[in-house]
């Protein structure tokens, strides 16, 4: 693969017979836009629920409930993608140009058929999510929550191949292009909501729509972009499973994603708690919750960030 950007990470890293040291300005080139792309990438969502507010309490709260149910399945996705990104930073470090390549590719089509099983798995159990998981919701609370919920969780196979291309882009040192297309994305959210809210009266569903639009053009601009810089005879791979490299990227990712469900399955847990307590509760959480995550995103993104670096040392 060729990465003009990865020319100007790899000129800030010192390399010598026994050790690999990044400077600091590597590793501030590395962070910074990982930590803006993490915040532009749940901004999504708390966009999605402010926008949503001129519809009402109840349209606050069900989409604030699913927005974090997606989040769930999302997390798995990540967590899997890390173990690409982990595998492919590793045969960068090896100077393995090829292996880099194929494992790019094995990395998108794993989460690739991740993101459809998660979609299916999601659609399946929409029925149990929505009427029995956050116990006993207003039914226009309820109504929104199915309306939001039915549509978006189409954007998982979508949130799969953003992070499988990101992940790889990350591991070459590119992390500016995934903040770019993040910020372009978050554009275009916002602007279908304003148009779909605002002007065709679709509430939440055209909130819905309005994302995963969004999440479509993400996945779709970051595959072209990572295709053009893949070679032809690497790209066959995406089309070809190689069972050894996916089992070592699961091996890699599945206590990730183990970790990662946990955290989000206890923020469902304490949101179960809540929806008990009435609509303007669940409204009022959404809005403390994305307050409190924007305290996080600064180690969140030193976590995503040192995976790149251990993998190249």
């Amino acid at each position: 693969m060729h990465f003009p950007a990865r020319m100007l990470f790899n000129n800030l890293i010192m390399t010598n017979k026994s050790d690999t040291v990044f400077s600091d300005k590597a590793l501030l080139l590395l962070f910074l836009p990982i930590a803006g792309e993490l915040a532009l990438h749940y901004s999504v969502g708390i966009f999605d629920s402010m926008m949503v507010s001129s519809v009402g309490e109840a349209a606050v709260s069900g989409v604030s409930l699913m927005d974090f149910v997606i989040s769930f399945f999302n997390s798995l996705l990540t967590a899997l993608a890390v173990g690409g990104g982990v595998v492919v930073g590793q045969h960068i470090g090896n100077m393995q140009e090829k292996e880099s390549s194929a494992a790019a590719m094995q990395t998108l089509l794993l989460l690739s058929v991740s993101g459809v099983v998660l979609c299916a798995a999601a659609l399946l159990l929409q029925p149990l999510i929505v009427n029995s998981l956050f116990g006993d919701l207003a039914p226009e609370v309820r109504r929104h929550a199915t309306v939001y919920f039915e549509i978006i969780a189409f954007s998982l196979p979508f949130l799969g191949i953003y992070s499988a291309a990101a992940a790889v882009f990350r591991a070459h040192g590119n992390t500016a292009l995934p903040l770019r297309i993040m910020i372009a994305a978050n554009i275009l959210n916002v602007a279908g909501n304003a148009f779909t809210i605002y002007i065709m009266n679709m509430e939440t569903r055209g909130v819905a729509i309005a994302t995963l639009g969004a999440r479509v053009f993400s996945a779709v601009v970051i595959t072209v972009l990572l295709l053009k810089q893949t070679p032809r005879k690497e790209i066959s791979a995406f089309i070809r499973p190689d069972i050894p490299a996916a089992r070592r990227i699961i091996r890699l990712g599945i206590p990730y994603s183990f970790e990662n469900g946990m955290f989000y399955l206890g923020r469902i847990l304490v949101l179960i708690m809540v929806a008990s307590f009435g609509t303007a509760s669940i409204a009022a959480n959404a809005v403390a919750q994305a307050i409190v995550l924007f305290q996080v995103l600064p180690g969140m993104a030193a976590v995503t960030g040192i995976t790149v670096v251990v993998a190249r040392c």
